[in-house]
């Protein structure tokens, strides 16, 4: 299995915690987090020259999921 460049990004740590949160009260706080992270991680992408195609696929991913 390969390491994906973007593993530890804020915005994948976030996302995953608001995934696994099983508090109700926790839950809308852990999806705003990731929400506002994976904006400044796209915001962050388009200064950056490279090609990040993996990345955005996971963050079109994780959006569509939260």
């Amino acid at each position: 299995m390969t390491r994906r460049d973007y593993d530890k990004e804020q915005w994948l740590q976030l996302y995953t915690e608001a995934l696994t949160e099983l508090e109700r009260a926790k839950m809308a706080g852990r999806i705003g987090n990731a929400r506002e992270a994976i904006v400044k991680r796209v915001a962050k992408l388009q200064e950056i020259p490279r090609l990040h195609s993996e990345e955005r696929q996971a963050i079109e991913d994780a959006l569509r999921s939260l």
